[in-house]
């Protein structure tokens, strides 16, 4: 049997084991050949006994080969791996949206790296993340929302995850017997995770506000709502209709999601308070995330757990921590030197000028698409004659990577999100879309 030994490369036990190997798979030497014994084949090559030894004992430990007694060894039934099988798996495809991201200009990554090293640095990077998230980490949270959105909790009700549907399947394993009340049209993320989750669940119209006697006849004791900038329609629910929930699940011992999605991203006046705010934190899980805020490749997300719900999740051990420990120590590094607060100003003033510049453009080239904006959030709804000239737009989108959502199956309107389009080349690529 002719191996090669190469010197000063891989040991020559592992050469003379992978060479033999090959030969096998390939089916040079095939099923129920002898192989040389140990000495023959040491003497052959000017090996050592030992060194055979080891490399017959590495075949046979993986099944090459099986030792006979007092025959020697044979080889194995082996079938050959170089062929690869056909594979009835469909390929997703991985499209990456432009305008979902963020442009360049909106971040400076050279100060991200700055608290990144700076996290990186820090020794406690050597341990386990903690389990409801850095101590640091949540107590800056803690002051972000108090101050931003009027948030009322300690930083031990504050619970970090890497995303929000992560922190919905605890909420979930925290709520006896739910039954969930989410509104539609909706953010189809959380609503796909309640259908995968298979847990009671249904929907509720937002073209009004949300009726109580609705939510009491349906059973619901868990509702998922954004009141402060609803996806996808960006309306704000109002006092009256906060209130009214407020008191429903504290009377029926009821909780309410609170998703603040977008919330902040307000261009005129100021942003509309929390209803976690409102309720002091007794019935209302408050959930936000630096997703939109910041960078979507960060993957940091946040709840506020009201008490009794926070004593439940502190005896369970189910969840570890799925969010990076240097991205929240680098988060807590950020927003404690203040930086966070001016990005935060910078974006609303990007933002303000890509939604007044995306409506000048639609209106300059389509008056006939009609367009709604919110004046908050990083998206617009168009509302188009028909379903033939909104199916168009979408097709021309999709051909330039640029991603529109039909808000419901009943309406001839699309989202689009803007935070990703490079202003100087908004006309010309609304131009192209646009096109009839």
């Amino acid at each position: 049997m002719y191996i090669r030994i190469i010197k000063d490369r891989k040991p020559i036990y592992y050469q003379v084991y992978s060479q033999i190997r090959d030969k096998i798979l390939s089916g040079e030497v095939r099923q129920d050949t002898k192989m040389p014994s140990i000495r023959e084949l040491a003497s052959q090559l000017s090996l050592s006994v030992t060194t055979i030894e080891n490399a017959y004992n590495q075949l046979q430990t993986e099944g090459y080969i099986i030792g006979r007694e007092r025959m020697g060894y044979y080889v194995e039934e082996i079938k050959s791996f170089h062929t690869e099988p056909k594979s009835n798996i469909q390929q997703v495809k991985n499209t990456r949206y432009i305008n979902t991201g963020v442009t360049s200009n909106t971040v400076d990554l050279s100060i991200w790296k700055r608290h990144i090293t700076k996290a990186i640095n820090n020794p406690s990077v050597l341990t386990p993340p903690d389990f409801n998230g850095e101590l640091v980490l949540r107590q800056e949270i803690m002051k972000f929302i108090s101050r931003y959105r009027g948030v009322r909790c300690h930083s031990e009700q504050i619970i970090i995850s890497s995303g929000v549907q992560q922190l919905l399947c605890i909420i979930l394993s925290l709520i006896s017997e739910p039954i969930v009340g989410y509104e539609t049209p909706g953010f189809e993320k959380a609503i796909d995770l309640f259908n995968l989750q298979k847990v009671n669940s249904c929907s509720i119209h937002i073209a009004e506000d949300i009726s109580i006697d609705n939510l009491v006849e349906q059973n619901i004791n868990l509702l998922y709502t954004s009141p402060s900038h609803q996806y996808p329609t960006g309306a704000v629910m109002s006092v009256g209709n906060r209130q009214k929930l407020i008191e429903w699940a504290s009377d029926t011992e009821s909780y309410i999601i609170e998703d603040d999605h977008d919330s902040i991203l307000r261009y005129r006046g100021q942003p509309v308070p929390s209803m976690q705010g409102m309720d002091k934190g007794n019935n209302i899980i408050y959930i936000g995330s630096f997703s939109s805020l910041f960078i979507p490749s960060l993957r940091l997300s946040y709840m506020v757990l009201p008490e009794k719900l926070l004593a439940e999740y502190n005896k369970s051990t189910k969840y570890s921590q799925s969010a990076s420990k240097i991205d929240q120590l680098a988060m807590s590094s950020f927003m404690m030197s203040g930086e966070f607060d001016k990005h935060i100003r910078k974006i609303r003033k990007i933002y303000r000028k890509k939604n007044e510049l995306l409506i000048n453009i639609i209106g300059k080239y389509r008056p006939d698409i009609k367009v709604d904006s919110d004046d908050a959030g990083g998206s617009i709804i168009l509302e188009f004659k028909n379903e033939f000239h909104m199916d168009k737009f979408a097709n021309n989108c999709a051909q330039k990577d640029i991603l529109v959502r039909k808000i419901s199956k009943e309406s001839n309107k699309v989202l689009l999100r803007y935070t990703g389009l490079p202003s100087s080349d908004m006309e010309s690529l609304l131009y192209d879309i646009t096109k009839n």
